[in-house]
């Protein structure tokens, strides 16, 4: 993704004392005579991007933004005060593509000298280099042989002579797809008669457990019928027959203890 500078809103920069906010489109000219503030300008957004300042660049009193598109989801704000600068951004240590700052590019009239061959000091090396990607992808094509690069990816797959790498990615493929069969074999034959016994196991355990539990269900269904009935019969007996018979109870335990006594004064006197 291209890093392009979307706007830049300054204020109190040197000449340019009344500086709109300025939206910028791919490819812009800034002109007028000279030490009317172009190098102003230039150096606000060399100093608001970058940290290095060991190009004596002078002092600036101006205040403003410089925004960024392409480094995050959202523009990026960059100023002078912001200590966060495009060196913060490098990524050229990941894999992949570095990111494109071609677009950063800023020529000023008098360093025109890009190329000493040609006048303009701009010849087709330097807009491959620096104006476009055309130089880096021209360096990864000549380091392609042409047995890869006659290749075709297609539904996700690589066709092609199979010579060199492309013979190797079917070698490799063909090794996946064994390991693969095996896997399934070692699930079907292993794995999942293991996990079969398991969840048979599981299966009768869940049903014995079923059947203990309905069996206790019913046992204190019994049990509560059972007292329900007694406590039924206790209610129906008249009270003072029931008197009664507490005190037929009572005096038969009291005969008990006295026969008992009795008993242990005659074995004391024999």
């Amino acid at each position: 993704m291209s890093i392009k500078i979307e706007q830049i809103n300054v204020k109190n920069l040197g000449p340019l004392n009344d500086f709109p906010p300025c939206t910028l489109k791919k490819v812009n000219l800034f002109y007028g005579q000279n030490e009317h503030g172009k190098t102003y300008l230039v150096e606000f957004i060399y100093k608001s991007l970058f940290k290095n300042k060991a190009l004596g660049l002078r002092e600036l009193s101006a205040s403003g933004q410089v925004m960024v598109s392409g480094l995050e989801k959202e523009e990026t704000l960059f100023s002078p005060a912001i200590r966060k600068k495009l060196e913060d951004f490098w990524e050229d240590d990941l894999p992949g593509l570095p990111r494109d700052f071609s677009k950063l590019l800023v020529v000023k009239g008098a360093d025109l000298d890009l190329s000493s061959g040609n006048p303009a000091g701009i010849d087709d090396k330097i807009l491959k280099e620096f104006l476009s990607g055309e130089g880096l992808l021209e360096k990864i094509g000549s380091s392609i042989r042409a047995t890869e690069s006659s290749a075709t990816y297609e539904n996700g797959r690589i066709s092609g002579q199979q010579r060199g790498t492309v013979r190797e990615y079917y070698d490799l493929q063909g090794s996946i797809s064994e390991i693969d069969s095996r896997m399934v074999e070692v699930n079907q034959n292993i794995s999942g008669g293991k996990r079969f016994e398991l969840n048979q196991k599981i299966a009768e355990l869940k049903k014995q457990k079923n059947d203990q539990e309905q069996a206790r269900r019913y046992l204190a269904f019994t049990l509560a019928g059972q007292i329900s009935d007694l406590r039924a019969k206790l209610d129906s007996l008249p009270g003072d027959l029931i008197a009664e018979v507490d005190k037929l109870i009572q005096a038969h335990q009291q005969k008990k203890t006295d026969l008992e006594r009795k008993q242990q004064e005659l074995e004391k006197q024999l």
